[in-house]
């Protein structure tokens, strides 16, 4: 987000996935987005791999960004978080749900209750079953630390914590971990 709107429509939601690097889904109401997931396979090499096939593509992107403040570093802060990431596991691919968001009246208890539907969970779960799918485990996603709503889902969703004070984020963020079964 930090790299602006044009980088993100025009590259992760729409180039990442056109080249199989994320996939995602929207969940409606009433015809109305009202939430949305992003995941990869390929939690640890994902964004390097796109960034490096559609070279030019990003450098032009990102080229109109140059000189509004915070665009360095968050380049640089991307370059580190990319560069921190390990080896993917030896068993298989690491998943990892990248963004899941609702609207907030879609998000209430009292929605829940009127309509049974939790779609953050209903979004999670189709993302958990596609990797599975797709052989990706254990599954990854990183929050920041002091988002206790978020966290809070993704524990009572069976994740689990695996790390804090993620290196190259400058938000303090820590990464849950789930694998699959």
């Amino acid at each position: 987000v930090k790299l602006g709107r044009r980088f993100m429509e025009r590259f992760y939601y729409r180039l990442l996935p056109a080249g199989g690097h994320i996939f995602g889904a929207v969940a409606y109401v009433d015809a109305r987005p009202a939430g949305f997931i992003a995941a990869t396979t390929d939690s640890d090499g994902f964004m390097g791999r796109a960034a490096r096939k559609h070279f030019v593509r990003v450098a032009w992107l990102l080229a109109p960004a140059v000189w509004r403040p915070g665009v360095v570093s968050a380049r640089w802060e991307a370059w580190k978080i990319m560069g921190s990431r390990g080896e993917a596991p030896k068993a298989g691919r690491r998943g990892e749900v990248l963004s899941i968001g609702v609207l907030p009246e879609y998000r209430g208890r009292a929605f829940r209750e009127r309509t049974g539907t939790h779609i953050a969970q209903v979004l999670l779960d189709y993302a958990m079953q596609e990797l599975n799918r797709r052989g990706a485990f254990p599954v990854v996603t990183v929050v920041d630390e002091d988002n206790h709503r978020s966290r809070s889902f993704f524990e009572c969703a069976g994740f689990e914590l695996r790390e804090r004070s993620l290196p190259g984020w400058k938000a303090p963020s820590i990464e849950y971990i789930r694998d699959l079964p």
